[in-house]
């Protein structure tokens, strides 16, 4: 039986565990709106990740995590362009996919410089997903919601200028 090329030392893994948690803030906001499907994808999403790291080897675990993190990252890129129809939400969202895509390339460039810095910038790369999972979230949740909050104010306004004449 060959050993498995290790990825990542447990000093360095440590971190990403807890990072690879950072999916369960979704995942328990999808819950609570009774959203079953989303919280479990992002529940299994993370458990798969936390086993990973907390042993990261070349392994099929790896390999689990890498086709479970691709299907999520499928599903919630379709259900934002999907549902995130907000203007200043959307900004938010590719800037958000910007430093997404951005932390994913340092924490790999890092990594093969040897450099300690990776796992923090794969522990950003974490957590700008799990901000962009929740902006996604939000927006199939309460579609327009802010457009619409904004447009009533404008509305009551209004009303109270006319009082006020």
């Amino acid at each position: 039986m060959t050993e498995e090329k290790r990825i990542a030392y447990r000093n360095q893994s440590k971190w990403l565990v807890l990072s690879s948690g950072y999916f369960l803030i979704p995942a328990m906001y999808a819950f609570y709106y009774e959203e079953y499907f989303y919280s479990n994808i992002l529940s299994i999403v993370s458990i798969v990740s936390m086993n990973y790291w907390r042993d990261a080897t070349d392994s099929y675990s790896r390999t689990l995590d890498i086709v479970s993190a691709r299907t999520s990252f499928l599903l919630f890129f379709y259900n934002g362009v999907k549902y995130v129809t907000n203007p200043q939400i959307k900004k938010v969202g590719y800037l958000n996919l910007c430093l997404i895509l951005f932390f994913y390339y340092r924490s790999h460039k890092l990594y093969s410089m040897n450099s300690m810095d990776w796992v923090t910038s794969h522990m950003l790369f974490h957590l700008f997903i799990a901000v962009n999972q929740l902006l996604v979230l939000d927006s199939m949740f309460f579609d327009d919601y802010c457009e619409y909050s904004c447009d009533q104010m404008i509305d009551y306004g209004a009303d109270l200028y006319e009082e006020d004449l």
